[in-house]
């Protein structure tokens, strides 16, 4: 939510243009929905988000529980005792979360993204981002209409050449069944009666 914060920032113009940019958080490609829902009330511009996803990695898989077991068998009793009495007696969790981050670091750290980008990088990417997601718009579009119009040559096409089995229906009622339910009108004028 911080980076969202900063890319707003940096969005107004708020920020100078040789400013860094903070580390880009994990999985900025793939907002989980809040913070999609976030950026869209805020209006930060989609193509600001993609381009600072460029730098983004790959959130890192859930640990196994296995993992956590045996970190957790390698602390200290008396900081475990400490963190389990003080969550039971006032419900606070920061000691858990403060666990929690001291099992992450242990972990296999992300691969980093890129090299941190200055504001004015960072706008450049963007101009670039909207310049490719425009041309594979009107690719889309191209393609789209090209569809259509295959889809209505073929209609049309269809329209113009009956069948066989409409052909064959055809010869099979003959002009004798048409002239029969239909017959021919009087060429004269009615004698009068």
């Amino acid at each position: 939510m911080l980076y969202l914060a900063w890319l707003l920032c940096a969005q107004g113009g708020e920020l100078d243009d040789d400013d860094l940019e903070p580390p880009v958080p994990s999985g900025l490609d793939d907002l989980p929905e809040p913070l999609a829902d976030l950026a869209t009330f805020l209006r930060i511009d989609d193509d600001l988000v993609a381009a600072a996803a460029q730098c983004s990695s790959r959130p890192a898989p859930r640990p196994a529980l296995a993992a956590h077991e045996a970190w957790i068998a390698a602390l200290d009793a008396g900081e475990k005792d400490t963190v389990l009495a003080t969550h039971l007696h006032s419900g606070d969790l920061q000691p858990l979360h403060e666990l929690r981050r001291r099992f992450q670091d242990t972990q296999t750290p992300a691969a980093p993204g890129c090299a941190r980008r200055t504001v004015a990088e960072l706008r450049a990417a963007v101009s670039a981002q909207k310049a490719q997601r425009i041309a594979c718009e009107e690719q889309q579009e191209a393609d789209e209409r090209e569809r259509a119009a295959r889809v209505q040559r073929e209609v049309q096409n269809r329209r113009g050449r009956p069948s066989a089995r409409s052909w064959g229906r055809l010869a099979a009622r003959g002009r004798t069944s048409h002239t029969a339910r239909h017959p021919p009108l009087p060429r004269g004028r009615p004698s009068p009666g």
